[in-house]
């Protein structure tokens, strides 16, 4: 008896997967017969999200296993080449064996399942402020929950990546030691260590106190447009609502993304005293659609003087809104003064899709003498 092959699809409320397959049909459905089909995919998935796995003869499945070795029988047969299935809790990264009536049939493909755990979170926040929550697949995570069943969803997360969420705490949570709640795409639970909220009702925060080293408009003599790079074929300076940012329009594998040497001409950027006092920030948009933000290997440079950050510099989804990024200058051991009235500002790094956009490279005091 010939082998016969299965492969799988993603299903999610909130994407459509578009499979594309081809077959050969000989006219022949018997245990005989060869039948292979192609489908493209998304991944990765986590437990209790639903699959759809097609194939030859899966109309026989009595049971479905996923590695290593976690069994589930909660499928639904969709038509005689489909078979529905959810994610068992468990279940880890690897192929899929159908049971039948006839024999195992292994899946021609692996299957990457996402395992979201979280690991720590801020002890103390006060309401009105930004919480951090920290762990890893947290990139499938969807919605967190605060008492009184206020939602917060992606869409307003501060920042997400997959080791780290942060999100502004609302201002009517009354004071109290809470656990919060985290869902993700396929309705998993998750629970975060005890967080203590504070001062509801309490003043506004005080507005950012920042040094300004690139925001793309135009001071004195300089023109924002000069600050596109080298390879000015890659970016562009986009307007819109009187604000000027930077687009990447087409990829860039690895060089300049932007930079700024025009201080003499009325470019922003000085003397920053005290720089163990500031955080380094920037506001990043990823256009919906793009993907692969995160894995750019990025450098900062200030002042001619190279900053390495690496991989994680950029989130790998903002949902298309802007998000401010935050580095503390310990990271790359800056203390005194910091002086960037001469030499190159700017980013440096890659790969960085196209619909990656930057704007406001400053420095923000967050520590009064």
């Amino acid at each position: 008896m010939n082998k016969k092959f299965i492969t799988f699809v993603f299903l999610s409320l909130s994407i459509l997967t578009l499979a594309f397959y081809a077959c050969k049909d000989d006219g022949n459905d018997s245990e005989s017969g060869r039948r292979e089909i192609n489908v493209i995919t998304y991944s990765p998935v986590v437990a209790g999200q639903k699959i759809s796995i097609t194939g030859s003869n899966v109309a026989q499945t009595t049971a479905v296993v996923f590695s290593p070795n976690v069994e589930t029988k909660d499928f639904t047969f969709v038509g005689k080449f489909e078979i529905s299935v959810v994610v068992p809790t468990g279940a880890q990264s690897g192929t899929i064996t159908l049971k039948t009536a006839n024999g195992d049939v292994v899946s021609t493909q692996s299957i990457v399942i996402a395992n979201p755990t979280i690991t720590a979170a801020d002890e103390i926040v006060v309401a009105g402020e930004v919480l951090s929550i920290r762990g890893k697949d947290l990139g499938s995570i969807e919605q967190v929950i605060f008492p009184e069943e206020i939602v917060i969803n992606a869409l307003d997360f501060k920042w997400k990546t997959n080791t780290e969420i942060r999100v502004t705490v609302p201002q009517q949570i009354a004071e109290g030691t809470y656990i919060l709640d985290l869902i993700s795409s396929g309705g998993l639970a998750l629970h975060t260590p005890s967080i203590e909220i504070s001062n509801t009702g309490g003043p506004e925060p005080e507005p950012e106190v920042f040094i300004m080293v690139n925001d793309f408009e135009e001071h004195g003599g300089h023109n924002g447009g000069w600050d596109l790079g080298w390879n000015t074929s890659n970016t562009e300076i986009v307007t819109e609502d009187g604000n000027s940012y930077l687009r990447v329009k087409a990829a860039i594998p690895n060089e300049w993304i932007f930079n700024c040497n025009h201080q003499s001409s009325g470019g922003v950027g000085g003397a920053i005293e005290n720089i163990e006092n500031y955080v380094f920030r920037m506001d990043v948009k990823i256009e919906n659609g793009v993907s692969g933000a995160e894995n750019a290997d990025m450098q900062v440079v200030l002042g001619d003087s190279w900053n390495w950050y690496g991989t994680g510099l950029l989130p790998a989804s903002t949902d298309g809104q802007w998000k401010t990024i935050e580095v503390p200058v310990s990271r790359w051991s800056l203390t005194g003064t910091l002086n960037l009235s001469s030499g190159t500002n700017g980013i440096y790094g890659g790969p960085v899709p196209a619909g990656v956009c930057f704007d406001n490279m400053r420095f923000t005091l967050v520590k009064k003498d």
